[in-house]
């Protein structure tokens, strides 16, 4: 077994050295376990990769033992021998070790050989572990490779929405059920995809009212209530009322665009509406309660025993 004391007792402070004194060379006769292999056969042999010829380094990123194979790797990179780029993609089409198309993938990365063609493969692997990393380099070298890319595994998915950059893929991510995803997509935003982003998520009122607010910090608000304000017109009911609503969550109403007016003008009227569906009456009676000196009457108006549960409840909510 292992010594007592691992760590150098001059570490320690004077009240810890002073208690474990009597342990400072307790075991010293005893070694780490160095390997540990079955009795009934012999321990496997050992490569010398310091002698090794690039195009034999090759070979062990197959090695089921993983220090071979990170040190294989690393002196493949080291050695920047382009010559041995055939052989690499070679494994990344045809290897049956996943682990040995991952060093191959991120081996000719490292010696500057990886090109457009075998991250395509390498998108499409079996295996998630190596997608992952095609999706990471792809995104530095060739990300047009990535518009539109779905994949059905987490940790892929996680990474494809770090990496994303177009509008559309943004807020395709954004609007994940996995909250690390949704936060991944949203670290992606800038001044420049932000609007792209915040016209994918109309169909979400809940999406598009976090995207204005990231919108309006880029200093983007202008360019986001022109859109908002050709999309309103022609929208159904609904998803003009929740987001025009969206919208006032975020964004102060004096500045609001005239679309939204006009539709918090249609919601006065609807709230009242005992022949509108519930839900309208309910998604209207929200979104004037988003707006200043309007949202009281909602209150006065429709706490009435002769509304439904779900009226009265819009109606004081805040």
């Amino acid at each position: 077994m292992y010594r007592y004391m691992i760590e150098h007792p001059q570490w320690l402070p004077k009240n810890g050295q002073d208690e474990l004194r009597p342990y400072f060379r307790h075991g010293e006769k005893h070694g780490r376990i160095y390997r540990v292999f079955p009795a009934e056969s012999a321990p496997r042999a050992w490569p010398r990769l310091s002698g090794s010829a690039p195009a034999d380094l090759v070979d062990y990123l197959e090695h089921p033992n993983g220090w071979v194979r990170d040190t294989a790797q690393q002196q493949l990179v080291q050695s920047g021998e382009g010559k041995v780029a055939g052989g690499l993609r070679r494994l990344v089409r045809a290897s049956g070790v996943a682990l040995g198309r991952l060093h191959a993938l991120c081996a000719l990365d490292g010696i500057d050989q990886l090109d457009a063609s075998t991250l395509e493969i390498a998108l499409k692997d079996s295996h998630p572990g190596v997608r992952r990393q095609a999706v990471r380099l792809s995104a530095a070298m060739v990300p047009s490779l990535l518009d539109g890319l779905e994949d059905s595994d987490p940790a892929v998915r996680l990474e494809l929405a770090v990496s994303a950059r177009g509008g559309a893929d943004i807020a395709r991510f954004a609007g994940d059920t996995d909250p690390w995803i949704a936060a991944a997509a949203m670290s992606s935003l800038d001044s420049k995809n932000v609007i792209s982003a915040l016209e994918s998520s109309l169909e979400s009122p809940e999406l598009f009212a976090s995207l204005t607010g990231q919108a309006v910090a880029w200093k983007k608000g202008e360019e986001a209530a022109e859109l908002l304000g050709r999309y309103l017109p022609g929208a159904k009911i609904g998803d003009k009322l929740r987001l025009a609503s969206a919208w006032l969550e975020k964004v102060d109403p004096r500045s609001a665009p005239a679309a939204v007016l006009d539709v918090v003008e249609v919601a006065e009227t609807m709230a009242f509406d005992r022949l509108v569906a519930g839900e309208l009456r309910v998604a209207a009676i929200g979104l004037l309660n988003r707006v200043p000196g309007r949202d009281g009457v909602s209150v006065r108006r429709l706490l009435s025993a002769s509304e439904s549960f779900d009226i009265q409840a819009a109606a004081v909510r805040r």
